[in-house]
């Protein structure tokens, strides 16, 4: 595949521009293709799912909960509605790998945990 896509929607090629990224991908996915074509489409919409949160700066203080954004209810799991109401954004969590990848111990209660499990 070799798609050119904007605002979750493909522009290119032209026999897909329109189709949408998000909402209604597999349905439309399913009736194009098979097999191992199906596999690769189904791969970059997941690419471009996860891609999209780059837009969002999730680690800011304070945390903000997640009924700020309505629009969001039920979307997944951490929205839906056993949580919405109360639960948060968790700060601190966000790793920044730009200059690789860092050593560090583990923190003492993971340790404690695996002690003995790998000897």
């Amino acid at each position: 595949h070799n798609w050119y896509v904007q605002d979750h929607h493909v522009v290119e090629p032209p026999h897909l521009a329109g189709k949408p990224m998000m909402k209604g991908f597999a349905s439309w996915a399913r009736e194009h293709f098979s097999g191992d074509d199906l596999d690769l489409a189904i791969m970059l919409q997941r690419g471009v799912f996860v891609a999209r949160g780059r837009r969002h700066l999730v680690d800011l203080s304070p945390a903000v909960p997640l009924n700020a954004a309505p629009a969001m209810r039920d979307a997944c799991h951490s929205y839906s509605q056993d949580h919405f109401d109360t639960a948060t954004s968790i700060v601190g969590y966000v790793r920044d790998f730009t200059d690789g990848v860092a050593v560090a111990s583990l923190p003492p209660h993971v340790t404690a945990y695996f002690k003995g499990f790998f000897q």
